[in-house]
């Protein structure tokens, strides 16, 4: 069956037959009509092989019912993500509909693509872990002066002279455990683990890290507030001593010496932790809240005056699921805040089945809004992604939206005064927004947030609470 009326004199077939990608025709059931060399070639086998199989013959099971829901919802166009062939390579699929009866899928394989991709995020963590051995070699190399000195003093001392043996001594272990945790939290960050879930109270978490610090928190007053007195959630109690720990030495080492460092933990109205620590620093540098994105990050990176502790902060949050958070209280220091999401039992509902939930993506990275419509395939979402908020606002005169995924940072209009338009003209859907950002600044609106880089179960988790919120 031809797809299309062509030039006299020419087949239809004819012009697919020399196209470079795959092309596939398929009637309203989803049942091949036609595959052109290409597809055959792609899929491994003759492009005649092909004529009467179905989606699920040619792609992995998740993948075929996916799309089915997709090309039946009427879609047509480019898709903004790629899809899995039955033997897991991946390609890029458009969609076309020449007349009422026939479907075009065109295949492109983009297998080799993502190979590169993920060498380069090698090639960036690599890099990363440069920057991360000049800023650990900053903060090794001060106790390391330290060691050596007591050292060349115990060596100069008369014999008999107990007193101050004892006294260096003191500053020797001190110092050597300090080292000793920093080549720890290398480890932590280099070789990442998955949490182990666990009931954790929080007041031992607290003390464990208070003790770890050792006598760098001696300069500052440490408090700790929980509510309740016995908190506990479910996480990685090893890791979270190493979180909290790294939070109070930051805090500790910018703060002037005899002033508070606080420490809160409570849980929020969805059953997750917030935990927060508060110094009374002069703040962080407004170039670390700005780009430390991810401490893989290929520009910004980890600012080696910070050193490696809030990015191993940052790394555990992610790793729960979570995110990491920071602002300048002007005049009174600044706070650290850290969310990590409550158990599984208290995730939302999945998605309803039937009608597709209609989901704008505002970013102006191409790569994250393909890597959305990815991570929703098969879920019962249908994804519009723009690139900034002006495209945006123009989208939602036209289409109705049930959820709103929006970066904070756009080029033109923030994603915050975006927001805020949205607000105005739009509230049922503001209430239904999901702001997204790789920054380490608190967001200045009240809505859900997903922090960079959000994970398939964090997005899923994140999107049905917005849906719910309506």
């Amino acid at each position: 069956m031809c797809p299309s009326s062509a030039p006299p004199g020419v087949d239809a077939t004819s012009l697919l037959d020399v196209l470079p990608e795959g092309v596939l025709v398929l009637d309203l059931f989803g049942e091949v009509l036609y595959a052109n060399p290409a597809a055959g070639a792609l899929t491994g086998r003759a492009a005649g092989g092909l004529v009467g199989r179905g989606l699920g013959d040619i792609f992995e099971a998740e993948t075929a019912a996916g799309l089915m829901g997709l090309l039946w919802s009427g879609f047509s166009g480019a898709a903004g993500w790629d899809v899995r062939l039955a033997d897991q390579r991946r390609v890029a699929l458009s969609v076309a509909r020449p007349n009422d009866q026939l479907i075009l899928l065109s295949l492109r394989d983009v297998t080799h693509a993502h190979r590169l991709e993920e060498a380069l995020h090698h090639a960036r963590r690599h890099a990363s872990m440069g920057r991360l051995s000049a800023a650990l070699a900053q903060d090794i190399n001060g106790p390391l002066s330290i060691i050596q000195g007591r050292l060349d003093l115990l060596a100069a001392l008369p014999e008999g002279r107990v007193e101050p043996v004892e006294r260096h001594t003191r500053v020797l272990r001190e110092h050597t455990r300090r080292i000793g945790t920093l080549v720890q939290n290398l480890q932590s960050f280099a070789a990442r683990r998955a949490p182990r879930r666990d009931r954790v109270s929080l007041r031992a978490v607290a003390q464990e890290a208070r003790a770890s610090c050792g006598k760098r928190l001696d300069r500052v007053a440490l408090r700790v507030e929980l509510t309740p007195d016995d908190l506990h959630h479910e996480a990685d109690h090893e890791l979270m001593v190493q979180l909290l720990s790294a939070l109070l030495l930051l805090g500790a080492d910018a703060s002037p010496p005899g002033q508070e460092l606080r420490v809160e933990a409570r849980h929020d109205e969805r059953g997750g932790l917030r935990l927060s620590v508060h110094d009374q620093s002069d703040g962080i540098p407004a170039a670390v809240l700005q780009e430390l994105r991810s401490p893989y990050a290929d520009e910004g990176g980890v600012d080696p005056g910070v050193g490696l502790d809030l990015a191993l902060a940052w790394a555990i949050a992610q790793d729960h699921g979570g995110w990491l958070q920071a602002e300048n209280r002007p005049g009174r220091g600044a706070s650290v805040h850290v969310r990590i999401p409550g158990p599984a039992g208290s995730a939302p509902p999945p998605a309803p089945s039937g009608a597709a939930t209609r989901i704008l993506v505002v970013d102006d990275d191409q790569l994250l809004r393909e890597t959305v419509s990815w991570m929703l395939e098969g879920e019962g979402y249908l994804i519009v992604g723009l690139p900034s908020a002006e495209d945006a606002l123009v989208q939602l005169q036209r289409e109705r939206f049930d959820v709103l995924l929006a970066d904070i940072r756009l080029p033109g209009m923030d994603g915050e005064t975006f927001v805020d338009r949205v607000e105005r003209e739009w509230p049922d859907l503001a209430r239904r927004t999901v702001l997204t950002s790789g920054l380490l600044h608190l967001p200045r609106r009240p809505n859900l947030y997903l922090q960079k880089p959000f994970d398939r179960a964090q997005l899923l988790d994140t999107l049905a609470t917005a849906r719910a919120q309506g």
